[in-house]
C-alpha cells in the first residue's frame, strides 16, 4: 500500500500470494486503521492485473458488505502507471533484492517486514525539503501516523539508515523513540492474530497495546 501524499509505504506480510491473503490483507489495513481513518485516507487501491488482485469486490467491500474503497487496475503489462509506488519497490529491493530466498535475509514475520518499510520511510525525499514519509505523515496526517506507529513503524535516524540485505541479519534494538523515551517492544502478534482479535471485538487501539509494551 502507498500513501501518496506522503509518500508512504506500508505492507503486510502473507505466506501466500492469492486474492484471498489480498483480501484478508486489506481487511486487516481497515481493522489497524479503523473504520474512520480507512475510509478518510483509502479511496482508491490501484494495482496490477496480477491473479492474486482477482477479488476486487470482496477487496472492496467491508464485513458489512459496504463499499469502504475501490479498487482500479493498471492497463496490462504498464505496472508503471502505478506511478511512484515503483520507485519504493526499487528502495525495498535494496533491502529484499530479487531472485533471494528473503526468509533466509530475516524476512520472517510482521515485525521483520515493519523494520524494513520503517528504513525505507525514514529516507529523506528531495520534493519534501528533506523530510521523511515518516515525518510528512506525523506532520500532515498525525491520525494515520499514530495507527501505523502502534502497529510498529518506527523513525529511523539517517546515521542508522541501513537500505541493504544485511539489514535484517544485523537488527539491533531500537533506540529509544521520541514520544516514549523508552525502548519500544514489539511483539510477535501475526497478521492472523490481529484478526482474530478484531473479529472478537477487540479496538485497533486495543490490539495495538498488545502488540507495544
Amino acid at each position: 500500500f502507498k500513501f501518496v501524499d506522503a509518500g508512504l509505504l506500508f505492507a503486510l506480510y502473507h505466506e501466500e500470494k492469492t486474492s484471498d491473503e489480498m483480501k484478508k490483507g486489506v481487511d486487516l489495513l481497515e481493522t489497524i486503521l479503523g473504520k474512520e481513518v480507512f475510509r478518510k485516507y483509502i479511496h482508491v487501491l490501484l494495482t496490477d492485473r496480477g491473479g492474486e488482485f482477482a477479488a476486487a469486490d470482496a477487496m472492496e467491500a467491508d464485513s458489512d458488505g459496504l463499499r469502504r474503497t475501490r479498487v482500479f487496475y493498471c492497463d496490462p503489462m504498464q505496472s508503471g502507471q502505478k506511478g511512484t509506488l515503483e520507485n519504493n519497490h526499487i528502495e525495498i529491493r535494496y533491502i529484499l533484492p530479487k531472485e533471494t530466498d528473503l526468509k533466509r535475509l530475516g524476512l520472517v514475520d510482521q515485525n521483520a517486514l515493519n523494520t524494513v518499510l520503517s528504513h525505507v520511510n525514514s529516507m529523506p525525499i528531495e520534493k519534501f525539503g528533506g523530510k521523511t514519509p515518516l515525518d510528512i505523515a506525523e506532520f500532515m496526517y498525525p491520525d494515520l501516523y499514530e495507527k501505523l506507529f502502534a502497529f510498529g513503524l518506527r523513525k529511523i535516524s539517517a546515521d542508522d539508515l541501513i537500505l541493504k540485505p544485511s539489514l535484517l541479519k544485523d537488527r539491533r534494538p531500537d533506540k529509544k523513540n521520541e514520544h516514549t523515551g523508552r525502548k519500544p517492544k514489539i511483539s510477535a502478534i501475526s497478521p492472523k492474530e490481529v484478526s482474530r482479535l478484531a473479529a472478537n471485538g477487540y479496538s485497533p487501539k486495543e490490539i495495538a497495546k498488545r502488540m507495544t509494551t
